[in-house]
């Protein structure tokens, strides 16, 4: 274990000419050296025995000489004893991305949804512009009014960024 993140995505992007454990072992390349990283024939067998147990871990050791292009409804599942071949602390699958979205649309629609509510009656801001208003301080009710606004801008500003953001790397 090394620390870092393995992801799985949505398009798997395996060599379906290859055989699954050919794959799985495709997810240790980066800590093989030059050498034995040519062509599958020269993994070293140790290697091997690691994809087997991955491919073991997710109910694909007795498919693991089949080409990934044949495993219906398994492909998802090579790709997840890749992740794991590839001795990450955590595997992440990349729904993280919608999520995240789906996360900052909620607080974009609750911060509108207190504003308007702080606004209409429930004390708070209505409550101090009101008086504001009543007292013939425009100054302090101009304040609140920009406050709320510079608020509501950048909270929709920051929520548009990530979205951006998000829908730019999925």
């Amino acid at each position: 274990m090394d620390g870092r993140p393995a992801m799985v995505f949505q398009q798997i992007h395996l060599v379906k000419r290859r055989s699954a454990i050919d794959n799985v072992c495709a997810g240790a390349l980066g800590r093989l050296p030059l050498r034995h990283s040519l062509t599958p024939a020269l993994y070293p067998r140790e290697l091997r025995e690691e994809a087997m147990t991955c491919l073991d871990r997710v109910g694909l050791a007795d498919r693991a000489a089949e080409r990934a292009g044949r495993l219906s409804g398994g492909q998802q599942r090579v790709a997840i004893a890749r992740a794991l071949c590839q001795r990450a602390t955590v595997v992440l699958a990349a729904v993280v991305p919608q999520f995240v979205g789906l996360l900052l649309y909620r607080f974009d629609v609750n911060v509108r949804a207190s504003l308007v509510l702080g606004l209409v009656g429930a004390g708070g801001i209505g409550f101090l512009i009101n008086q504001s208003i009543k007292l013939f301080r425009f100054d302090e009710m101009a304040t609140h009014i920009l406050v709320v606004l510079v608020l509501v801008v950048a909270v929709d500003q920051l929520s548009a960024s990530v979205r951006r953001r998000l829908a730019a790397s999925a």
